[in-house]
């Protein structure tokens, strides 16, 4: 991990041109409750955000540091001030993920592993079937076999926006959305090399029309 992720407990948070966007980029499915989940909260401003542009939702997050986590609790409804690995979560239980990992993931923080994958495969089942995923991941690690994979397995509908401007330039970042699917379901090797071609640009692939939004699930 960089010297300056160190300090930060690997805390970058979500642009803000970006995060103006994302709720554009949701569609609600109907009334009903809500539960919105960020597993790497930070000080949540990312999912009270998003909360308030799309209308009453229970807003839950976990975050390491104490002192940002003071701050979360002033925003959201639950917070958890611990690690993400110590939490015990129900599966299925919310409608909702933003998911922002850590950017470097090595012995200090994910024993070896990149925090991208750890964080997704570890909160896809904490999704229900049609719940919205918010993933915002460094462009270069959709070329990674096994996100893509989990990615097209489990998820429909999705989409991949690169974030605007100047914010791409300085983060490399991308936003991937997608709804869970009930079920895993193999991706075929043409529909992996038929996202992987297309997210290399930034493009949105998979179902996509240009204005187009993933509901969010309840």
């Amino acid at each position: 991990m960089r010297l300056e992720g160190k300090a930060k407990i690997g805390f970058y948070p979500t642009p803000p041109k970006t995060l103006e966007l994302i709720p554009a980029w949701l569609a609600l499915s109907g009334p009903g409750l809500r539960r919105y989940f960020d597993p790497c909260a930070g000080e949540a401003e990312a999912l009270a955000a998003i909360a308030a542009a799309r209308g009453p939702a229970e807003t839950y997050g976990i975050e390491l540091s104490d002192t940002r986590a003071a701050i979360a609790k002033e925003r959201l409804n639950f917070v958890l001030n611990t690690g993400y690995e110590y939490a015990v979560l129900t599966d299925e239980t919310f409608s909702l993920v933003l998911l922002n990992p850590p950017y470097d993931g090595e012995t200090e923080t994910g024993a070896g592993a990149r925090l991208e994958e750890v964080f997704l495969v570890n909160t896809t089942s904490r999704l229900v079937p049609g719940g919205v995923l918010i993933y915002l991941i460094p462009h270069r690690q959709l070329a990674n076999d096994r996100i893509a994979r989990h990615l097209l397995g489990w998820y429909a509908d999705l989409r991949c926006f690169s974030l605007p401007g100047d914010e791409y330039e300085v983060f490399k970042q991308v936003v991937v959305f997608g709804s869970r699917r009930p079920d895993y379901k193999a991706p075929t090797g043409e529909a992996m090399r038929e996202v992987m071609d297309g997210w290399a640009t930034a493009q949105v692939v998979t179902g996509y029309v240009e204005g187009a939004q993933v509901v969010d699930g309840q």
